[in-house]
């Protein structure tokens, strides 16, 4: 079954992060900072409530009782100079009071004492089949999904770093000092825009499941329904959902801005009274996204950096995006997420 908020997350949701990133005028920057230096970019990070510890951080215990972490995902973190990237651990057994983060090949740590400890959860992309798009449309973006604890911590990558590559390691600890097992992760800096041509304002012309199991196609203005049936207490109602995408807009600014609109209409059953008399509600559902793009011309991938921010405004997301693109001209661009392709036009 099609899911709107499926096909067109999968540019905007990824791993899931709880900090707060926005891209900013950069002022003049001299000199720019060298990965190559591990003391150089651990001066340079920038993490809440940590205290810069001289030396290595403590060894895992080799206790029972110690915490048990797992990553979230074995692939590089990818992000850009000015951003904030975060790094997470699913805490499988024991507790976390706090985590330990240094840059491989530091003489210096990171101690982090004020954690954001939050259950585990997936985005919308983690959905593997909603009933529906509507499901999605009362705001619960982040779904639980287990009973583990999730650590995450946000690391602000400075303005003036240049583009490359340096690695981390990091652990928790538990309220009694006991150290859980290692995570190494390697973090990417990638350089803003990078592609003329892709620089402008689409509009999408078209979104198509190329999955037999799964076919649809989506364009522009043309309604979608699923029917359902809602068990009333004396006759089952059939019902049925509806919408509509009015608007999937991707705006890539020359300096490597990146913004997303995404409108679409919807009529949903009206559950308070359905038994009774069935009536539908309908509206218009608006999320904007912003973030940075950048472009490699050698693999054809287009990465994106999204920022985007609860319902109620409360914890600020950044998520990662990156997707292989198959035609690129001044007029037409096509992609590929997954088992959906993505057709759009420049205005």
């Amino acid at each position: 079954m099609y899911s709107i908020h499926k096909v067109t997350g999968l540019l905007a949701c990824g791993l899931l992060l709880f900090v707060s990133a926005c891209k900013k005028d950069s002022p003049e920057q001299t000199p720019q900072l060298d990965l190559s230096n591990p003391a150089s970019v651990t001066s340079a990070l920038t993490i809440k409530d940590a205290t810069l510890k001289k030396g290595t951080p403590p060894t895992p215990s080799a206790s029972a009782s110690a915490p048990k972490i797992l990553a979230e995902s074995s692939q590089d973190i990818v992000t850009a100079a000015g951003f904030t990237f975060l790094i997470n651990a699913n805490v499988k057994a024991g507790s976390a009071k706090g985590v330990y983060v240094v840059v491989n090949g530091a003489d210096s740590y990171f101690d982090i004492t004020n954690i954001n400890n939050r259950s585990a959860r997936v985005g919308v992309l983690g959905l593997k089949n909603p009933k529906s798009a509507h499901s999605l449309l009362s705001g619960a973006r982040l779904q639980k999904t287990t009973e583990e604890d999730e650590v995450s911590i946000g690391i602000k990558i400075p303005e003036n770093i240049k583009p490359g590559k340096f690695c981390i390691t990091y652990c928790v600890y538990d309220a009694n000092g006991q150290v859980s097992n290692l995570i190494a992760k390697c973090v990417e800096i990638k350089e803003f825009s990078g592609n003329s041509q892709l620089a402008g304002n689409w509009s999408f012309t078209k979104i198509e499941s190329i999955d037999p199991e799964n076919s649809f196609t989506l364009i522009p203005e043309v309604e979608m329904c699923d029917a359902s049936t809602f068990p009333c207490p004396s006759t089952p109602v059939e019902v049925e959902a509806c919408d509509k995408v009015n608007k999937f807009d991707m705006l890539f600014g020359a300096d490597g801005a990146w913004l997303n609109t995404f409108e679409i209409g919807y009529k949903v059953p009206d559950f308070s009274t359905i038994c009774d008399k069935l009536t539908y509600k309908t509206g218009v559902s608006t999320t904007v996204y912003n973030g940075a793009w950048s472009y490699d011309s050698v693999n054809k991938k287009i990465y994106l950096i999204i920022n985007y921010t609860d319902e109620d405004g409360t914890n600020t997301y950044i998520e990662t995006a990156e997707f292989t693109v198959s035609k690129l001209t001044a007029s037409e661009l096509e992609f590929e997420v997954d088992d959906t392709e993505y057709f759009f036009k420049k205005n």
